[in-house]
Order: structure tokens, then C-alpha cells, then sequence
């Protein structure tokens, strides 16, 4: 597995505007005019809006959020065979191809992948854990410093990313309609690939529908302890407007036995992950002081000048310097094979 480290910085989580007003330019901007059904009826304007608006309703509000360590996310969902690995087997429909997102696979089989994972005698004696990404540092992730509905410019949607189409109810015959091997398509600012399309991913924390308007500022985290679990990034089955940015997906309702509430499958052919790695001795220093100090400073938070030599004063028990991290205009890879003897390598 291959990771890249996600510098700490800050960014506005969440679509801006207001449910009405960002209903009003999906409308303009034609990603969501519906043509008329089979019957002839078209829906009217007021119609879709109102629609809409309870379907994109819990992206809001827009609140600042500070992500105060850097992490390491997996450059690519998860694979079929890196599932199969670890699982001894993986739930897929789509095998043929090898790279394939691993998919079918349900929000608990995702965490005890994770668990799995970590508890392998290599990864154990090597300090490093695996888990699910926070919402808060999916997005971080998936944004990569831009600000607009995708981190690349919205008329590339399909050279840029594998979805269903521009338009929710548009035909799109040049459109896959399948999950491609992961990479296929151009990585973000952070170096990650398929961050918006191809396949949801998973994301941590419990979904709460209020948790935008209470979230707190440095790190927010959703319940950890609840039955609803939000999927992330947009898929090869669904349009482009549910592979935004902010886009804050299907949500499923799971029993403690991992069967759903929602939908009565345990996962949809359309339903992947990557994954975070923690590493002992590496995250636990003191980033939220040099957050802070950025924070109190008037030039704002670029952390163009943060010292980097003293942030990362460790790297896998020695000493490292910002030449070594390279500046953040490149984020060094990590590559965790999870065999036993195995090591993180850059």
C-alpha cells in the first residue's frame, strides 16, 4: 500500500451558501435539470429545487476547520487484492481487472479490515495502525487546498474523475459504468487518486445531522458511537454532482450485527474505502502548538514558514530534516506491504 503524508492546514468543510442559493446554481449550471420522464411529465423548477434542497441539506453550514497533525492516507481505495490479503477473500462484482477497488463492502467488514490490519505481526512490531479517515480529513484530503466544487476544474469532470455523467437524469454515453483500476485517472494537489469517482469510501465517524452547525473548529470528529455511516466521493454509478467536494453521500443505518436498516444489503457494488496509517513516535508531537502559533500570526495559516525541521523532528527514529520531507510541495510516499518482515520505505 502506498500513502502520502497530508500536511496540517485549515479550509472551510461543508457547500457554501446557503441549501437554497447552491440548489439555485446546480440548477443553473445544468447538473441537476431533469428532462421529462417516460410518462412526459417534467418536473418544474420550483419542483426541483425543493427536491434538492432536503437532498444536499446536511452539507450545510460551511464552518472553518483546522486540521492540526499531518497523516498519512492511502494514495488509492483500497484494492480487491489487498483485500483478499488480509480478509482471505473480498466481496466484489466487478473482477475484471486487476487493481480494482475492492467494493460490495459495508462500513463494520471496512473497520475490521482496519483491525485486521493493525493486528498483523509485521504492522504490530512496526509501530503502525490502520483506520478509516475522519470526514473532517477526507475532505481536508479530497480539496487539497482548492476551494470550488471539485479540485479541478468543473468541465473536466469526466476527463478527471470515473462518474455517471455531468447531469443526474443525463445520458452519458461515453461514461464507464464500472469501476476502473485504481490510479487510472489524475491525482489531486495532495497526490491521492480517485478521490471524487470511482468508488464511495467510507469515512470514521457516525453521520449526525446536526454535527455541521456544533462542529468544533481543530480536528472535529462526528459521534463515534452510532448506527449511521456516510459515504464519501461519488461513484461510477452515480453523477457528477455526488462526486463534489463537500458531497456528503448515501447514508446507511447498521444493525450491531453489521446487517442495514437502510438499503438490507450489507454493501452496494459501488462501496470501497482507503485507509489512514497511524505510526508510533511519528504523529504525537506537539503539531497543534505550531497550529496555534500559525493561528495567532497575522499573515494567516499557510504554514509556508512553519519550521518543518522542528515539526518532524522524528521520522521512523531518526532524525529528519525539511530537506528529507522535501517542503510540502512534495509529500513523500509510503509503501506498507503488510507481509510479515515487511517495512514503511519512502
Amino acid at each position: 500500500m502506498k500513502f502520502r503524508i497530508i500536511p496540517p492546514g485549515e479550509y472551510m468543510m461543508g457547500a457554501h451558501s446557503s441549501p437554497e442559493q447552491f440548489t439555485q446554481e446546480m440548477l443553473e449550471s445544468n447538473m441537476i435539470g431533469l428532462p421529462a420522464n417516460a410518462d412526459g411529465y417534467q418536473q418544474s423548477k420550483n419542483e426541483i429545487l425543493r427536491d434538492w434542497q432536503s437532498l444536499v441539506g446536511h452539507e450545510f453550514p460551511q464552518h472553518r476547520v483546522a486540521i492540526t497533525q499531518p497523516f498519512y492516507m492511502g494514495m488509492f481505495e483500497v484494492t480487491q487484492e489487498q483485500y483478499e490479503a488480509v480478509m482471505g477473500g473480498h466481496p466484489s462484482h466487478h473482477r475484471q481487472a486487476e487493481q480494482l477497488p475492492v467494493e460490495n463492502v459495508s462500513w463494520p467488514e471496512a473497520v475490521r479490515f482496519c483491525r485486521k490490519l493493525s493486528e498483523l505481526p509485521a504492522e504490530k512490531s512496526s509501530g503502525r495502525t490502520y483506520r478509516l479517515p475522519t470526514e473532517a480529513e477526507w475532505e481536508y484530503a479530497c480539496r487539497a487546498g482548492t476551494t470550488d466544487l471539485f479540485p479541478f476544474e468543473t468541465d473536466r469532470v469526466l476527463e478527471q474523475a470515473n462518474v455517471d455523467g455531468v447531469n443526474v437524469r443525463g445520458e452519458c454515453p461515453n461514461c464507464l459504468g464500472y469501476p476502473q483500476p485504481v490510479g487510472q485517472y489524475p491525482p489531486n494537489n495532495f497526490g491521492l487518486h480517485d478521490m471524487n469517482g470511482n468508488v464511495w469510501e467510507w469515512c470514521q465517524d457516525s453521520f449526525d445531522e446536526n454535527e455541521y452547525s456544533n462542529s468544533r473548529t481543530f480536528d472535529p470528529k462526528g459521534p463515534q458511537i452510532g448506527k449511521f455511516h456516510i459515504l464519501r466521493g461519488g461513484s461510477f454509478e452515480y453523477p457528477a454532482l455526488w462526486a463534489r467536494s463537500s458531497s456528503r453521500g448515501p447514508i446507511w443505518s447498521f444493525d450491531e450485527d453489521g446487517s442495514t436498516t437502510a438499503y438490507g444489503t450489507l454493501g452496494d457494488e459501488d462501496d470501497g474505502f482507503r485507509i489512514v496509517m497511524e505510526i508510533e513516535g511519528v504523529t504525537g508531537l506537539t503539531y497543534r502548538k505550531a497550529f496555534e502559533e500559525e493561528s495567532s500570526s497575522d499573515r494567516g495559516l499557510d504554514f509556508s514558514e512553519t519550521n518543518w525541521d522542528k515539526v518532524f523532528t522524528q521520522q521512523f527514529g531518526k532524525e529528519s530534516s525539511a530537506d528529507e520531507i522535501d517542503s510540502l510541495e512534495y509529500k513523500p510516499e509510503l509503501d506498507s506491504t503488510f507481509s510479515e518482515g515487511s517495512s514503511v520505505t519512502e
